[in-house]
């Protein structure tokens, strides 16, 4: 009986064969599970890496509009001469001749353009600010006293761009010491704020010839730890953004009727400013730019005199950080993410939108080299303009 038991029992036992089997069984389910959540977390650090980088500069895309659209030139009527002179600018090189007032003419002390940042961004280049920048007042009640700071709609001068430059030195002593020369450089999109206790361009404008001073003073100033200069330094707000795109226009249909000619679908939004540039202060004496040419009969410097367009196309293109840091294996701009040189320089030639054609060429440009990217489109209304047809 006992030897029956006992058999019994033996042959309900594992086998030492079975146990070694089964634990591999089991080490290989383990190893693949082990695989598939490594996968997974790795596919959700990825995507929510994309996430935040794409939403990070989708509010820095909102900031752009919102600051935008409180651009503001504060006009008024005064008088003008038969050459268009103020009485400042006649009182400077009239030599004691009295002024003679013929007609009103409008008026600012304030400032609006856009155009190319290798243009106006001091010791800027197309290849280390591709695009466009836009620069402005708005009552943004940006400052720096704490007493004043209840006074939400403080004027401050502003303006955004794209530049490719090194971070690192703005990195812990630690972080700069393990990485490398390469992974500091970067394009980013920069906003440059003037506070309202610092705002300059009340001194600059009162001058009878033209004058950007009121802010290229402040990005050739050198580095300080001065207050002055930190408050208005240009500051980052999104990363990985190799193109920013400002177009000045008028209304739907208003170009083309101002201009006397067909409307035209495909060339809508492109008569303002055929070579994006917009400067209401284009009419000075002194003015260094490349506004020229006629609209409705009227010199473009003359139309843009101290009126805000009352509408700009904003284009921005962010490219995935993972793909950004992939490309950057130098201190160079990657040549899959350059701007070429003959792209942006035109937005209308020979009647053909070479806006659109040149979107979608760098459009291409960024899918051939296999980068995710987003574009953010938008046409911001610019609430103080009040555009007029006259002079």
């Amino acid at each position: 009986m006992k030897c029956t038991a006992l058999l019994r029992r033996a042959s309900t036992a594992f086998s030492l064969v079975e146990l070694v089997v089964s634990m591999a069984v089991l080490l290989v389910i383990m190893l693949l599970l082990t695989q598939a959540t490594d996968s997974m977390l790795k596919l959700w650090r990825d995507s929510d890496e994309r996430i935040s980088s794409f939403q990070g500069a989708r509010a820095a895309f909102e900031r752009i509009g919102t600051s935008l659209e409180q651009a503001t030139l504060q006009p008024y009527f005064d008088y003008v001469n038969a050459s268009g002179d103020t009485r400042s600018q006649h009182a400077a090189t009239a030599s004691g001749t009295p002024f003679r007032p013929v007609r009103y003419a409008r008026m600012s002390e304030l400032h609006f353009l856009a155009g190319h940042s290798a243009n106006l961004i001091p010791e800027g280049s197309r290849t280390l600010t591709p695009g466009h920048t836009v620069l402005f007042q708005a009552p943004l009640g940006n400052t720096e006293i704490t007493s004043y700071r209840k006074l939400d709609h403080l004027l401050n001068s502003a303006g955004f761009y794209v530049e490719f430059g090194d971070d690192s030195p703005n990195w812990p002593d630690f972080i700069q010491n393990l990485a490398s020369d390469a992974q500091g450089h970067a394009y980013r999109l920069v906003e440059w704020t003037q506070p309202a206790e610092l705002l300059d361009v009340y001194n600059q404008t009162a001058r009878p010839d033209y004058s950007r001073d009121w802010f290229s003073d402040t990005f050739l100033a050198p580095p300080s730890t001065a207050a002055s200069n930190l408050q208005t330094a240009p500051r980052v707000i999104a990363e990985h953004v190799p193109l920013l795109v400002f177009l000045p226009k008028l209304a739907r249909g208003e170009e083309a009727k101002l201009e006397g000619v067909a409307y035209q679908e495909n060339l809508a939004g492109t008569y303002l400013c055929p070579n994006y540039e917009y400067d209401s202060r284009a009419w000075q004496q002194g003015y260094p730019g490349n506004i020229s040419g006629n609209l409705g009969g009227i010199p473009r410097t003359q139309l843009m005199r101290n009126q805000l367009p009352p509408l700009i196309d904003v284009v921005m293109i962010v490219v995935d950080s993972r793909d950004a840091r992939r490309l950057q294996t130098g201190t160079t701009p990657p040549a899959e993410l350059a701007v070429p040189a003959s792209l942006f320089q035109n937005a209308q030639q020979n009647a053909e939108n070479l806006f659109e054609q040149d979107l979608d060429t760098y459009v291409q440009q960024l899918i051939d080299a296999s980068i995710n990217f987003r574009m953010f489109r938008t046409t911001v209304t610019l609430k103080g303009a009040k555009w007029s047809n006259e002079s």
